[in-house]
């Protein structure tokens, strides 16, 4: 059977349901699932999901190893595709969002130039890189972090570009403001997507490493030979603190290498997040 090209736009047909998302069928008769963080715009509980039987209309996301489709069904998603003449350019200006009942949300991104910051020095660490070599491109990725614990909510801002080398080991840099996060009145905000207070620009020495302890603290996620930059970062002076930030840099490791190989990284971090 022919397969889809990724990014068309296609008709199916909700078939059943499980824990991880909608279990649908296409015209075709191809059989695949729509991840629950890919369903709809924001929060939905599943008592909301599409009906079995009802037709919906999603975006290709790509093959499972054993020839299932994955599909997006967000409006906001089909909607950016089906108008726009480069969906690869469309898909990469989308973001997604991950809610994982009673652990938090996350929201998966590409770039928020407002994020970016100077770095006054840089902390390091170098390990044999764990992955094949042959990855020539390199990826972008923003992870934002919302924690639910009773009556406060921990948050983080965190983002990382890698980039490919011809090496034996992957590099993992993380740039450190000047500045503390007490004296960070006058430095400039940055966006949230998940809440309505915008988070301060850059990341102080105070959570620096964190940072740096969530990165390399899944040795079991495999990276390519090559350089880990974090370079984007937000926080919150009242609701911030360094475990929310080693969890939003363990998220951005996972999220970089599941889309260095094409792959979806929502179910990933879903486990990851039902985890803490």
């Amino acid at each position: 059977m022919e397969q889809h090209p990724r990014y068309s736009i296609i008709d199916c047909v909700v078939t059943g349901y499980a824990h991880y998302g909608i279990l649908i069928a296409t015209d075709a008769g191809e059989r695949g699932w729509i991840e629950g963080s890919y369903v709809a715009d924001g929060p939905i509980r599943r008592e909301e999901w599409p009906e079995v039987g009802a037709r919906i209309v999603g975006v290709v996301l790509g093959y499972t190893s054993s020839g299932r489709i994955r599909l997006a069904t967000t409006p906001s998603y089909v909607a950016a595709i089906r108008g726009s003449e480069d969906p690869d350019a469309a898909a990469s200006a989308w973001w997604v969002m991950i809610d994982v009942d009673g652990h938090g949300i996350v929201a998966i991104d590409e770039d928020d130039k407002d994020a970016m910051y100077s770095a006054s020095h840089v902390l390091t660490s170098t390990s044999s890189a764990r992955d094949r070599p042959g990855i020539d491109r390199g990826v972008r990725v923003l992870v934002e972090v919302q924690r639910r614990l009773g009556g406060i909510a921990p948050r983080a801002l965190l983002g990382a570009e890698f980039i490919a080398r011809d090496s034996s080991t992957t590099l993992i840099e993380v740039g450190v403001a000047a500045f503390e996060m007490l004296d960070s009145d006058d430095q400039p905000k940055c966006r949230s997507r998940l809440w309505k207070r915008p988070f301060t620009g850059g990341l102080p020495t105070d959570l620096a490493d964190s940072v740096l302890r969530g990165l390399t603290a899944e040795p079991g996620v495999a990276l390519p030979p090559g350089v880990l930059r974090v370079d984007r970062a937000g926080f919150d002076i009242v609701n911030s603190s360094e475990p929310v930030f080693t969890q939003a840099a363990s998220l951005l490791r996972l999220a970089i290498a599941t889309k260095l190989h094409d792959h979806d990284p929502g179910p990933v971090l879903r486990a990851a997040i039902q985890s803490w």
